[in-house]
């Protein structure tokens, strides 16, 4: 079974790579329907948009079951795909089989945070787009359950935080997009830009929230990168974690009282900073490659990505 449809067209592998995609999402959306209810005391998952931050209990059986979700519906089909189609062991096809140099750890982590204001910038541009009401509706919605799902002010309620909304996403959608989907555009295109950019573009717009389409975008283009220019998931991972950990982190300061909540709020920074944040994040990932490319000659350091 392992390898067997490793020598169907990349444009097919992208078809099968989805549709397991899609069966893993209907799966779990079918077992939340069955399961939560039972675990939660009749409360069916749709009512969970309507917790309070004092539903501690019901709060804690909702993060599990989205941290499943992540596990479930995003890693899961990224593993069975690589089975079906590499021969390959699992740490290699996903070039998790040497762990990164300090400096390219450093780097990743750099660029990451760089470019945040550029991600600012583009999210306040993004929140002026002409969309229908009932979107909008639907994502401020989506953006005060996270404030709930995010409450809490516990260094125990911090740790689960990051394991729900940073650790256990970072892992499984790198998986999934850097790892499966932007490897196989790689192959089909020929190109590993244009393999980061469609996949950039993908990741984004499966998340069903085009108020923050723009800002995640770039997040996928500078992840996409990240991957292409060293030739392991690890950096991709970290660089996924730091992204969504720092917003995590940011939510506990606030709910301490240690920084007001302006600091959830993007900002449209100067135009200078703008271009600073642009010719930094740039460097970095120049810095990154040739790092990357120093540590494969030296042969402590093999990048693995098909370029």
């Amino acid at each position: 079974m392992k390898g067997k449809l490793n020598r169907i067209q990349p444009a097919l592998q992208i078809s099968i790579l989805f549709t397991l995609f899609v069966i893993f999402n209907v799966v779990y959306s079918l077992l939340l329907l069955v399961l939560f209810p039972l675990l939660s005391g009749g409360v069916s998952f749709q009512e969970i948009q309507h917790l309070k931050p004092n539903q501690t209990q019901l709060l804690a059986l909702a993060k599990w079951a989205q941290m499943g979700y992540s596990l479930f519906a995003y890693l899961l089909p990224a593993l069975l795909f690589a089975h079906l189609t590499s021969h390959e062991s699992t740490s290699q096809y996903f070039s998790l089989d040497r762990n990164p140099a300090p400096a390219q750890t450093t780097i990743a982590t750099m660029v990451m945070l760089v470019a945040l204001p550029l991600v600012g910038a583009l999210s306040v541009w993004n929140q002026t787009w002409p969309l229908p009401e009932s979107l909008i509706k639907t994502e401020k919605d989506l953006e005060e359950m996270t404030k709930i799902f995010l409450s809490g002010n516990s260094i125990g309620v911090l740790i689960i935080n990051l394991l729900v909304v940073a650790i256990a996403p970072a892992i499984s959608e790198e998986f999934l997009f850097r790892g499966a989907m932007q490897k196989v555009c790689n192959q089909w295109f020929k190109n590993g830009w244009v393999a980061v950019i469609i996949t950039a573009a993908v990741f984004s717009a499966i998340h069903f929230q085009f108020l923050g389409f723009m800002p995640r975008f770039l997040l996928g283009i500078l992840l996409g990168a990240i991957y292409l220019l060293s030739g392991n998931l690890w950096l991709s991972i970290i660089g996924h974690f730091v992204n969504n950990g720092l917003g995590v982190l940011t939510m506990y300061l606030v709910n301490k009282g240690m920084v007001g909540d302006a600091a959830t709020k993007e900002q449209l920074l100067p135009w200078y900073t703008l271009i600073g944040s642009a010719v930094f994040t740039t460097g970095l990932m120049f810095l990154l490659q040739k790092v990357s490319k120093r540590k494969n000659n030296d042969g402590s350091f093999t990048v693995r990505y098909d370029n």
